[in-house]
């Protein structure tokens, strides 16, 4: 690849990852519905017409945003898998979860975008991103609902559906997230045992 070619894909991939960080941030605060390309292309300080050379509309934006939420649903899943300690894998992958919302802001402005997926329409959202989605989020939840029966075998968890404990822990998770972008500073993030404190038997 000659010096010139990589200068410009260089450029070419700074200017994506600064259109995607506005869209994302955008997206969250403002809701993809009244989010124009105008205003991305303004808080990603380009042009709006290297914004539509890039992406040809907020939709191809929108639907690339979700896609890059599955590996991180999948990272998570093959986290789950590890030969461990129930208790403390749980507590693990919690702490992890907690420290990634304190540090790093746009994972709880990634949950405010997919909470918006059911107000998509096909035109707005494909078929193959939602599928993908949805069966990276199921995959996980499967994930954590297995590791909670595992545990609850060994007397460590409390008792109950694994499957519902899950989808508990994933909507609470879920709540911390909404309510660190609500409160913002004022927020006081929960420590891995009070967070765990429905689950881990006592």
């Amino acid at each position: 690849m000659s010096k010139q070619k990589e200068r410009f894909e260089a450029m070419r991939a700074e200017a994506t990852k600064k259109i995607l960080f506005s869209a994302t941030k955008l997206f969250a605060q403002k809701t993809f519905f009244k989010t124009t390309m105008q205003d991305i292309a303004d808080d990603a300080g380009v042009s709006k017409g290297l914004a539509y050379r890039y992406f040809s509309s907020k939709e191809e934006i929108m639907n690339h945003l979700i896609e890059l939420s599955v590996p991180g649903f999948d990272s998570l899943s093959t986290l789950l898998h590890q030969d461990r300690d129930e208790k403390e894998l749980l507590s693990e992958v919690t702490g992890f979860l907690l420290e990634n919302l304190k540090h790093d802001s746009s994972t709880s402005e990634a949950f405010q975008i997919l909470s918006q997926i059911d107000s998509f329409s096909e035109n707005e959202l494909s078929s193959e991103v939602r599928a993908g989605y949805e069966k990276s989020l199921q995959n996980l939840i499967a994930n954590f609902a297995r590791v909670i029966k595992s545990g609850q075998e060994k007397g460590y968890f409390t008792e109950g559906n694994p499957e519902h404990l899950a989808l508990f822990y994933y909507s609470t998770y879920q709540g911390v997230a909404f309510s660190s972008r609500t409160f913002k500073e004022k927020y006081v993030y929960p420590t891995v045992d009070v967070f765990l404190k429905f689950l881990i038997k006592v």
